[in-house]
């Protein structure tokens, strides 16, 4: 029966794969078909499908590649990581998906160009992870295949009685078997493929190494230069031409520089340090060799250096490339240029020639600093780009898992359980910019184990409970689910063969058929996942979406009609199903389903974006805007001493203090927003007032009340309390969170690429100086104690000096969210290890815009810092960039992406985006600037209606 639900829920529209795979270290075999459509072409490009079979063993971690004939390339990818777009393609897996499981397939697509060509041959010739796709197995047993598949690709093949092999990272077998020795299968199992560890053991590796040693050659020539470099440096630095001293791999050298600036040391560098992942494999005569036949190069014109090529020799390994109107690298360390030098400033090339390249810094120092903080500045935006008259406004076609509340929500929605089964997939949830977004998530083994076991557990809860109605009659309750339960369970998707499939249920079990059906579509993607792809434009206008006769001005029908052709229409059962989760964070009624087809006019737009907005669930989902917009999710998780009385009921009473304040502002338009930071009254109840110490009549119920010192997100116990350690307060956390929520500041993460080398060192030694001044003074404030911790941090101290400590007078509050009692004008009193300490509350923000602009702003604790914040128009710029973030899942400019995420805003996108925020940002400014009137403005955007 558990088998039949799955075949059920796991439709082929929507491919959730990877059922409890195995994993295994080397798959013995091999095989693989792949099954490529082009879904839609047009002049200049196409989109394509992609299904890969595995039939093999399971693979985890796979790369298919392939060649086009015709010249086409990939500008973008789903449910795939685009390695290279073409015409040579590579295409890796994304996390979620790596795991290809016996018998099982992934699917995945793109948008591809024809580069003028008009030609688009579909690709006859596929090879996953170096094997090629032909619909058979490989049960590989000797060693030429076994080395075809892991080495080849990179050492190449062996001929003629040569030992040494032909690939880009050429192997001397005489070499490595003399240096190896005994131990070269040992080497193989542990490092080999370099991409891969661990792929070649066993069996494998004795077979391979067995293969090697038939290549070695009694008499061994004598070592010359020019093989020592295609043996040991070759394949990460390329090769060079007689008249180029810039050799042509991914790691370029500049001959003229490096020896210029090692000099008689490029031999010792090169015996000390290369190749990078075994320095000792190139020593005595081999270093001496290789210098030899660098040297060579050296042009007696001095070609004069430049930005890009310097990038290349000494950022790029570690900071990736740049694309053309991005700010931000595509890297393992990626850089955000925006974000450097907002931190850096002026100080960016003197960081650059005293810190990097990681591991070797003071390898670019002078004129190579300098040019290289050139070259990056030219990538530099100055924020969201122009909005150019008809800019064609879209947003991306997503398929995306229901986030934990999400999907507890919907079931609420659609059953009224009352049991909390997201707690059960809340592990699986994902965020990207601080907010709930399932754009890389995906549903496989244990995750999907879950909802299959959620999925029993509330079928059968359900139906002993009469929902979503009493079944009395097979035939009328067959009806009905399919009608009006399946329909909105899957949110209008439901075609004519799935509701034959779902009648079959009744049909076959006609004492258990309702039980049977819930379990099967609670299981389905088509309910697990939020759909928004749409359909192509002329397929939209041919199917007479939105009413055509009637295109009034500036409705769907108007601008479907003046939309380019590869732009994808989401269905009027699509787009009210995205506005619903959008603004309430459920799944949408049947009532507004039901109405979809109906709205066609902007007016009949804004009136059900007012109503999700006004609806219990809309009031609801703006607290969740607010919890993770000034990060206070994890308030309801933090411990503190008993004795301080911050239990459940108060923290659940300061989460809500904040989500008071905000809804008074959003719901109320005569209110601006800049009461949500200086307004002079909080929201309190009794439970609050009492842990508070505040006295007055209160209830339950929350009232408005004048309180000095509190008001607004900042000076609440939520966000003070949230932001603190057990013991001590935290300035940094304080002061981090105030400038990146309130002021949409970027703050490199300590760990970044911006962070220095040595960073954990010199963390350790900081901790030890402080617990040593303790020793000899006593116990620290927690203003001295940090400001004393980053003082010895070197790494960080640009960023401490002129960003974060500076607002170390945000300290009236304690660790509990209570106001510290007063110590004279501007002064508190904290007590930390029963002694009492005074604590200075002045602080200075420097820069408003952003951190590294002029503004200076002077302040004396959280209040005062609010209310002078509130009369900056930067509050409203960052409203605009969160809602924006929250409401669409997007970015609109790089200094939004997540910095732990890899994302990416493509050029057509971002000017998108920004057209969007920016009509946004003038309706929000005219209105009074009224939150409400903003996210309306918002949500009736075209970005909700068009995808691409």
């Amino acid at each position: 029966m558990k088998k039949f639900l799955l075949t059920m829920g796991l439709s082929a529209a929507v491919s959730i794969a990877n059922f409890w795979a195995e994993d295994t270290s080397y798959a013995q075999s091999i095989g693989c078909n792949v099954d490529y459509q082009v879904e839609s072409q047009w002049n200049v490009g196409f989109t394509a499908q992609l299904v890969v079979t595995n039939l093999g063993d399971t693979i985890n971690g796979w790369t298919l590649s392939w060649t086009f004939a015709n010249g086409q390339t990939i500008n973008d990818s789903w449910n795939s990581t685009l390695r290279s777009g073409g015409p040579n393609v590579e295409l890796e897996n994304a996390a979620w998906n790596r795991t290809i499981p016996s018998g099982g397939n992934i699917s995945f697509g793109f948008n591809g160009a024809l580069n003028g060509s008009g030609t688009n041959s579909i690709p006859t010739s596929f090879s996953l992870n170096g094997v090629r796709c032909n619909g058979s197995i490989d049960n590989p047993s000797d060693g030429p295949t076994l080395w075809a598949e892991n080495c080849q690709g990179c050492h190449g093949s062996f001929s003629g009685g040569n030992p040494v092999s032909s690939g880009p990272i050429a192997i001397n077998v005489n070499n490595a078997v003399e240096r190896r020795g005994d131990g070269l299968e040992s080497f193989i199992e542990a490092s080999m493929p370099s991409n891969a560890p661990g792929d070649c053991v066993g069996e494998c590796s004795e077979l391979v190494g067995e293969y090697l040693r038939q290549f070695v050659t009694e008499v061994e020539p004598a070592p010359d230069g020019e093989t020592l470099w295609a043996e040991n440096c070759q394949g990460c630095h390329g090769s060079f031409t007689d008249d180029n001293p810039v050799s042509s791999g991914r790691i370029a050298i500049n001959i003229n520089d490096a020896v210029g600036r090692r000099g008689d040391g490029l031999e010792s560098f090169i015996e000390t340090s290369m190749p990078s992942r075994s320095p000792e494999d190139c020593v005595g005569e081999c270093s001496v060799l290789v210098g030899e036949y660098m040297r060579q190069f050296v042009t007696d014109i001095d070609l004069s250096a430049d930005g890009e090529t310097l990038w290349t020799e000494n950022c790029q390994r570690c900071h990736g490339s740049f694309t053309p109107g991005s700010s931000v690298s595509s890297g393992p360390n990626r850089l955000d240029i925006n974000a450097a030098i907002e931190q850096r400033g002026a100080t960016l090339e003197a960081y650059i020639s005293s810190s990097m390249p990681a591991g070797a810094a003071g390898d670019c120092v002078g004129e190579c600093s300098e040019l290289v903080g050139e070259y990056i500045r030219q990538f530099a935006s100055d924020g969201p780009m122009e909005c150019e008259e008809n800019a064609q406004i879209f947003g991306s076609r997503v398929i995306k898992v229901l986030s934990s509340q999400e999907y507890q929500k919907s079931l609420e929605d659609l059953l009224g359980i009352n049991e909390n089964y997201g707690e059960s997939v809340a592990i699986y949830d994902g965020y990207r910019g601080g907010f709930s977004n399932m754009v890389d998530r995906d549903l496989s083994g244990t995750s999907l184990e879950t909802y299959v076991a959620n999925a029993e557990s509330i079928a059968n809860w359900a139906v002993n409970n009469g929902r979503p109605f009493d079944c009395n009659n097979n035939s009328t309750c067959a009806r009905r689910f399919v009608d009006e339960f399946l329909f909105t369970a899957f949110r209008g998707l439901v075609t004519e063969d799935q509701k034959d499939e779902y009648r079959q249920l009744f049909n076959q079990y006609p004492s258990d058929g309702l039980r049977i059906a819930l379990q099967t579509a609670l299981s389905s993607p088509y309910f697990l996942y939020r759909i928004e792809t749409g359909v192509p434009a002329a397929t939209a206008r041919q199917r007479g979406y939105y009413d055509p006769d009637q295109p009034n001005s500036g409705s769907p029908a108007e601008l479907l009609q003046n939309i380019s052709n590869d732009t994808y229409v989401l269905s009027p059962h699509e787009l009210v199903s995205a506005l619903s989760f959008r603004l309430t964070g459920s799944t949408p009624s049947y009532e507004l389903l039901q109405a979809a087809s109906s709205i066609t006019t902007p007016a009949q737009l804004s009136q059900q974006v007012e109503r999700l907005l006004d609806s219990p669930r809309g009031r609801s989902h703006l607290k969740t805007f607010v919890t993770e917009w000034f990060h206070l999710k994890n308030l309801k998780d933090i411990v503190r001493s008993a004795d301080t009385g911050l239990n459940s009921e108060v923290k659940e009473a300061m989460l809500s203090e904040v989500h008071e304040h905000f809804a008074h502002v959003f719901y109320n338009n005569t209110v601006p927003f800049s009461e949500f930071y200086d307004g002079n009254y909080t929201f309190l109840n009794r439970t609050l007032a009492n842990f508070y110490g505040i006295q007055g009549n209160f209830g339950s119920q929350f009232a408005r009340t004048v309180v000095q010192g509190r008001g607004g997100p900042i000076a609440s116990g939520a966000f003070m309390a949230s932001h603190a350690h057990i013991e001590r307060t935290s300035p940094i956390l304080r002061a981090v969170h105030a400038r990146q929520s309130a002021l949409c500041h970027y703050i490199d993460p300590p760990d970044s690429p911006l962070g220095g080398p040595d960073i954990a060192a010199q963390r350790a030694a900081a901790q030890q100086a402080v617990e040593e001044q303790e020793a000899r003074e006593g116990v620290l404030s927690s203003r001295d104690f940090y400001f004393l911790f980053t003082d010895n941090v070197d790494a960080c101290a640009v960023c401490h000096e002129q960003i974060i400590n500076p607002m170390f007078g945000l300290e009236d509050f304690d660790n509990v969210g209570r106001r510290r009692p007063s110590a004279g004008q501007n002064m508190v009193t904290e007590t930390i290890r029963g002694q009492r300490k005074t604590v200075s509350l002045s602080g200075t923000l420097y820069g408003v815009n952003s951190t590294s602009d002029s503004q200076v702003i002077e302040y004396a604790g959280a209040k005062d810092f609010s209310n002078k914040i509130a009369q900056t128009d930067q509050i409203n710029v960052c409203l605009v960039r969160r809602s924006f973030r929250f409401l669409t899942g997007w970015a609109y400019e790089e200094r939004d992406l997540d910095a732990e995420a890899r994302e990416s805003i493509p050029a057509d996108r971002r000017e998108a985006y920004s057209c969007v925020a920016s009509e946004a940002m003038s309706t929000f400014a005219n209105a009074n600037h009224s939150p409400r009137v903003l996210f309306r403005e918002l949500a009736t955007s075209p970005l909700m209606l068009f995808r691409k």
